[in-house]
């Protein structure tokens, strides 16, 4: 490795999306997508939000505008960047390729199948194929899902988190 290619100020950042991401392509062929995170800290009781905004580039960028919509929870893995405009310090989170951590979705469906270690949520349209260790599922039963999902060769990778009435 050479010292001015290792980067020492990664960070990782969980919170809420502030609204759906929107991509941007490029007559190069690239695209690009940024979103902010609104993250919530408390002191003394009182509660300050920070949003950071992040950017995304190429299959991550495409990935992003399909699955990050407002108010998901979401983390991010990437290096901190800092800029000056009007006298004011903001901060801005540079993705690398394949660095989302996780993001967790909640969703309304009826287990369409159980399959080992597998569930299949029937949400409508959709059929999502979740990993699941609770074992007293009954098929046809509805549910509310709170499934954590990251990727895997940039696809979708699901897993349930809790499950409620």
């Amino acid at each position: 490795y050479r010292k001015d290619k290792i980067m020492n100020n990664l960070v990782f950042i969980t919170g809420r999306l502030t609204a759906d991401s929107e991509i941007k392509y490029f007559t190069s062929g690239k695209c690009k997508t940024t979103f902010t995170i609104a993250v919530d800290s408390y002191m003394n009781k009182e509660k300050f939000t920070s949003f950071i905004k992040c950017e995304v580039w190429d299959k991550q960028a495409e990935f992003a505008v399909e699955y990050f919509k407002k108010g998901k929870t979401v983390s991010v893995f990437g290096e901190l960047k800092e800029t000056q405009h009007n006298d004011k310090t903001y901060y801005a989170i540079k993705c690398k390729t394949a660095n989302f951590a996780s993001s967790q979705i909640a969703v309304k469906g009826y287990i369409d199948d159980i399959d080992d270690k597998t569930i299949y949520i029937n949400v409508g349209e959709d059929c999502i194929a979740a990993e699941c260790f609770i074992k007293d599922l009954k098929l046809g039963e509805e549910k509310n899902f709170v499934l954590n999902f990251g990727f895997k060769d940039y696809k979708p990778v699901y897993s349930v988190v809790s499950i409620g009435d």
